[in-house]
């Protein structure tokens, strides 16, 4: 059940379903089991690893724009494209530009500040913060922190999980779920102190139990004067 800005950051080795997950949200994968039921007025926006979504041979603001114009409509609020654009950093300048001639960091941020522009309340996201530069992620960040829907994101990148996440929604790869409040930092201090805790428990259910009872032994029969010789030359006859 998700609330008004929470965003769950999805971990787990890979193999563990994650992508599988979001993809299951989104209707493109069947349920393995159980039932998919979304709220009323729940609207999924995604942008997947292949970052799919623009039009290469249009420019920066016809991509922007969908009508291809100077303004934009943010829900109820209209602005205009370059100055919208101006908190994705593209300069004015930029507009005219090809999208199919930038690098893949303004790639990413052209396609965030489209796809951000969508009636939706529930954005997926999968390895996001993959091959983006320094200024692309930290727009990435504020544009999440900003948003005012949910975010569910699949991430290795455990600084950006620290930055962005309310909890964390952990898939160990044995088929189980775990949901945890808090960022990654938390989540992983969280997960030490339970490990920590089973290993008390079980060293105090291990001093609790009972002491086996001693066994008398028949003591060892005493060497013959033979055999105590023999036993001195063994460890050089081994080493020979």
């Amino acid at each position: 059940t998700l609330v008004r800005c929470t965003r769950l950051g999805i971990v787990g080795p890979n193999g563990a379903g994650k992508t599988t997950l979001l993809r299951t949200f989104l209707g493109s994968v069947p349920c393995l089991g159980g039932k998919l039921q979304l709220g009323a007025n729940t609207a999924m926006l995604s942008i997947d690893q292949q970052r799919t979504g623009l039009d290469l041979e249009r420019t920066v603001q016809d991509n922007a724009s969908e009508a291809g114009g100077d303004w934009i409509m943010l829900g109820e609020r209209k602005q205009h494209v370059a100055s919208y654009l101006e908190q994705f950093l593209f300069r004015t300048q930029d507009l005219r530009q090809l999208a199919g001639t930038l690098s893949g960091g303004q790639k990413f941020r052209l396609l965030l500040a489209r796809r951000l522009q969508e009636p939706s309340n529930v954005l997926l996201l999968d390895e996001p913060t993959n091959d983006l530069d320094f200024e692309t992620l930290g727009v990435l960040e504020e544009a999440l922190l900003a948003w005012p829907g949910c975010v569910l994101t699949v991430s290795h990148d455990r600084a950006f999980l620290d930055r962005i996440c309310t909890g964390i929604l952990h898939l160990p790869g044995d088929g189980s779920v775990e949901l945890h409040a808090g960022n990654y930092s938390e989540f992983e201090a969280n997960r030490a102190e339970r490990k920590r805790a089973a290993r008390q428990t079980g060293l105090a259910a291990a001093r609790a139990a009972p002491k086996p009872a001693a066994v008398a032994t028949e003591a060892a029969p005493k060497l013959s004067f033979a055999e105590t010789k023999r036993l001195a030359g063994i460890e050089a006859e081994v080493e020979a």
